[in-house]
């Protein structure tokens, strides 16, 4: 059918199937304008005279099947690539080194990459390719690329046109050649790049944190969509600008409960996924921190008006139906909630907190903890069911088939339901046929278990229109 396609101009394969290459052999990439992929290999671009793509986005590739990208996809006017780390002292590297000659993306004037591990050398040659680059967005964890001194020559050099730079750099301090390296000399690492060129001639400002094992710098605003808050982040930011905005961008954020207790100066006023967690927690005494009171100090950090999503740890357990009874008035918006197995029961006594729940959440997710509290127990199913009426999907463990039918029968607003259970039998397909047709429902079923642990099975459930 792909072959017939011949007025093909968009193509997304966003999932890592075994037939990824197949299926981009068959696509007319003489045609297409924009394509997004996990990789663009040589073997497949080189049986093309032609690729006309301008827009390409790759998921997972090899640096050096990027610098082939360059030389046999001329087009290219935008690149978004996700990359493995370089190694140069691959053969097949080098021999990609030694053919590329400079100015073969002449076209290309957005790039944005993700690489972990790379030298400046590396890195500089792939950018002489790239002459007419206006807009560079660069996320890595390689040291080599934190040297503002090598930037600035580069870019005044060789990326005449550059006038959009953000960049994400990190690097682990654990390693053997960080032991003699002081915070200080990191710090005066991270203040090159405030100097006259960064900030008079580019407006490029930038923030660094030392954070427990890492170090971080980053443009204002800050690049990804999501950050983790602790309260042992040590900020040092320019304070000739103002930073109200720079984590504007960040919709993910997972918020440890002691970062509450210090005054905090972050912001993040479009948060719609919070994750609850307690990195400090150094005994079981320590482990329920999170109070109702708390919700004011979270509300002084993030916009709650935004929040659809909220994921909360099980060791906020003994206050969690007042936390998060808190949350919902709080966040109208707020429709879905992940939570574990252990503190589902702990919400079915809050009469009010139950209305709350009936009426706003539409997806939950209740994640099993081990061997402690797997299942919701029989016993509870009903009343779960009942404060949970309107959930549209919901995914959950269970060990007996059974409570699986009762989910079906009682939660009548289902769309799909995902569940993790080692109680199925092998002929479940058969099973779900015959139990499913007593509901009158039109179910589809995909069933799947873990290649290295059959007995982790999952089995994932779309639920249609009532049969007459």
């Amino acid at each position: 059918m792909l072959p017939t396609l011949s007025d093909l101009c968009y193509f997304c394969l966003n999932d890592t199937l075994h037939k990824h290459d197949e299926l981009l052999s068959a696509l007319p990439l003489s045609k297409i304008r924009t394509l997004l992929v996990r990789d663009l290999s040589y073997d497949l671009m080189s049986i093309y005279e032609t690729i006309s793509i301008t827009n390409l986005t790759l998921f997972d590739c090899s640096f050096n099947d990027l610098c082939q990208i360059l030389k046999y996809v001329p087009m290219l006017k935008y690149l978004n690539a996700g990359c493995m780390d370089s190694d140069v002292k691959d053969d097949k590297f080098l021999k990609t080194a030694l053919c590329l000659a400079n100015n073969q993306a002449l076209l290309l004037i957005k790039l944005i990459i993700r690489i972990s591990s790379i030298t400046f050398v590396d890195f500089e040659m792939l950018l002489k390719q790239t002459p007419n680059l206006s807009t560079l967005i660069l996320s890595s964890s390689s040291r080599h690329l934190i040297n503002a001194y090598d930037w600035e020559h580069f870019i005044s050099i060789l990326l005449p046109h550059l006038n959009h730079f953000e960049f994400k750099f990190y690097i682990r301090l654990i390693e053997k050649d960080d032991t003699d390296r002081t915070i200080d000399e990191l710090f005066h690492i991270f203040k090159q790049f405030q100097t006259d060129f960064w900030h008079n001639q580019h407006h490029w400002y930038t923030e660094y944190y030392v954070h427990k094992d890492m170090a971080i710098i980053y443009t204002i605003p800050y690049i990804s969509q999501y950050f983790t808050l602790t309260p042992d982040r040590n900020k040092h930011c320019n304070i000739l600008v103002n930073n109200s905005q720079s984590f504007e961008r960040v919709t993910k954020l997972t918020l440890s409960s002691s970062a509450l207790t210090n005054n905090c100066r972050h912001y993040f006023s479009n948060v719609q996924s919070l994750h609850l967690v307690n990195y400090n927690s150094r005994s079981i005494n320590d482990l329920c921190a999170l109070n109702p009171e708390d919700i004011q100090s979270i509300k002084n950090i993030i916009n709650l008006s935004n929040l659809k999503h909220l994921d909360i740890e099980d060791h906020y357990s003994i206050n969690l139906s007042l936390v998060l009874l808190e949350m919902l008035k709080q966040a109208p918006q707020l429709s879905s909630i992940t939570m574990r197995t252990s503190s589902v029961t702990l919400l079915f006594d809050n009469d009010q907190l139950c209305q709350y729940l009936n009426k706003m959440i539409k997806k939950l997710n209740i994640k099993k903890l081990a061997y402690f509290y797997p299942y919701i127990h029989s016993n509870q199913i009903e009343k779960f069911c009942t404060i949970f009426s309107n959930i549209e999907q919901l995914e959950c463990s269970i060990d007996q088939l059974d409570h699986l039918l009762l989910l079906l029968s009682h939660l009548s607003k289902l769309s799909n339901i995902t569940v993790n259970s080692s109680c199925f039998p092998d002929d479940i397909n058969l099973w779900l046929h015959d139990k499913t047709m007593e509901l009158k429902r039109n179910y589809l079923f995909e069933y799947t278990e873990e290649i290295f642990s059959p007995e982790n099975k999952t089995l994932n459930i779309w639920i249609g229109e009532n049969i007459n």
